[in-house]
């Protein structure tokens, strides 16, 4: 399956950037990234698990708890 995002916002904090984003089926998540020396240090996402496995077919009992 093809995945890809669209941009609906992006911030910036000094060395921290953030990056909200939604895709064609409705899954929304957000990106956190730490910029240092023009590379990333540090990165953590977020999304909305029950509508990826939802969107994928996948089975929701394999949804980590």
């Amino acid at each position: 399956q093809d995945m890809h995002c669209d941009i609906e916002d992006r911030l910036e904090d000094g060395d921290w950037a953030m990056l909200e984003w939604s895709d064609p089926n409705g899954l929304r998540g957000c990106g956190f990234f730490q910029i240092k020396h023009g590379l990333i240090q540090f990165q953590r996402g977020y999304f909305d698990r029950l509508t990826f496995y939802q969107a994928a077919g996948l089975p929701l009992e394999d949804i980590p708890r």
